[in-house]
């Protein structure tokens, strides 16, 4: 198989060819397919609680700012000057009247537009030289991001609408971050996901998890314990876990 085939079939009960989790010429068409195709979570609304509050999003090798104008609303941008590709935002959260970049002092207002050009204003068309938005959706405070130059062919609410009913009574609208932890994980990331999606590992990994909510033994841990629901709906698959007796 050449490294850039994707058509190579996948044995039945075993992973992807070894190219898929190795191959930089897969691994940038992931990141085309799949990172900047589908909606991302990035944040919570509680960290940009007023007009001129921002923070960047990471993700390979894009930085996006997100920002919350004073109309309320969230917008969102690539963090790429319009003039040299500087990346006008160099911190990772504060809070700004204009974005402003730092290179040659082009000034953008909060909904993107350019605003301030020293020298250069009436020489050039403002109106087609504002920042280039990524799509910005918010679901019970959580911030999600598209970086799809087309319009996604589904919304946030729309594609997690089979949690809506699960998801309401946590209001999750009404929290606050109170702690971020980052892990750099040394993997490519379908591998760091075959990971978490199962638990076979888990008795001997998560002791604390394990006693918490009742984990069978076996490669099916889940399957047969009782009260445990999984939910199956055309975008997301989730589960809801009781406790065990005593447990918090």
């Amino acid at each position: 198989m050449k490294a850039s085939d994707p058509s190579s079939p996948r044995i039945p009960g075993h992973t992807l060819a070894r190219e898929y989790y190795v191959s930089p010429e897969i691994f940038e068409r992931d990141v085309e397919k799949v990172f900047f195709r589908h909606w991302l979570y990035a944040g919570h609304e509680s960290q940009l609680p007023n007009p001129g509050d921002f923070f960047t999003y990471e993700i390979a090798g894009e930085s996006i700012v997100i920002v919350r104008r004073p109309e309320g609303d969230l917008r969102a941008f690539f963090n790429l000057c319009r003039h040299r590709g500087a990346r006008f935002v160099q911190q990772p959260c504060g809070s700004v009247r204009a974005l402003q970049c730092r290179y040659h002092n082009w000034t953008y207002g909060l909904d993107g537009a350019l605003k301030v050009a020293p020298g250069m204003l009436d020489m050039i068309g403002k109106e087609e030289l504002g920042l280039i938005p990524a799509w910005v959706e918010v679901w019970h405070g959580m911030i999600y991001l598209n970086l799809s130059p087309a319009r996604p062919a589904v919304r946030v609410g729309e594609m997690l609408q089979a949690a809506e009913p699960a998801v309401k009574p946590f209001r999750f609208e009404n929290a606050k971050v109170a702690r971020t932890i980052t892990y750099e994980v040394k993997s490519n990331w379908k591998l760091f996901m075959e990971n978490y999606r199962e638990c076979y590992h888990c008795l001997s990994n998560h002791p604390e998890f394990c006693a918490t909510v009742p984990v069978g033994r076996g490669v099916a841990l889940h399957q047969n314990t009782a009260n445990i629901r999984i939910i199956h709906a055309p975008n997301l698959t989730f589960s809801n876990y009781p406790l065990r007796p005593g447990a918090r």
